[in-house]
């Protein structure tokens, strides 16, 4: 059973899921679990999910940046995310796995867990369309519908501000 994910309390399989897709991939972080009746803490090395996209990194101040969604993370919504996340079978789009603290993105309240369901009015069907449709755009503003345990919201995420 794990106890701790680097550092941090784990709770049950959701919060763990989440504490693992905040991580860096090639990244060691400790992992302290309960084995036999005794805590033990071992260190693990964090590998890329297959499967799993970066919508934008960050792009601080060399200007190249012409996408939106910059540091957030999202992978295509399998089983396991479905099983995880007690999501429905009616709900289609792209599971968010990061989205970097102070980014415009979590200002608007996105987080990890949540499903991008459509962008602009486009919907989104895996995470590869999630990305094709943040890249190259010319707003900075970005129309989501995404779903969470409360059912499907709107939110605005405009980097227009972040722009630097």
């Amino acid at each position: 059973m794990v106890l701790e994910f680097n550092g941090k309390q784990v709770t049950d399989s959701r919060h763990l899921q989440l504490a693992v897709a905040g991580a860096q991939p090639g990244s060691n972080v400790p992992v302290e679990i309960l084995r036999n009746g005794e805590k033990q803490t071992l260190e693990v090395t964090i590998k890329e999910l297959p499967g799993t996209e970066q919508l934008a990194e960050t792009n601080a101040g060399n200007g190249n940046d012409t996408g939106t969604l910059n540091g957030v993370g999202v992978s295509d919504l399998d089983q396991r995310y479905r099983n995880e996340l007690n999501i429905p079978k009616g709900v289609k789009g792209a599971v968010v796995t990061q989205v970097e603290p102070g980014s415009a993105a979590a200002e608007a309240g996105l987080k990890p867990g949540d499903v991008i369901e459509d962008i602009n009015h486009h919907p989104v069907n895996s995470a590869e369309e999630a990305v094709k449709l943040t890249e190259n755009t010319k707003s900075k503003r970005t129309l989501l519908r995404v779903w969470d345990r409360g059912g499907s919201r709107y939110i605005v995420v405009d980097e227009s501000r972040n722009a630097g």
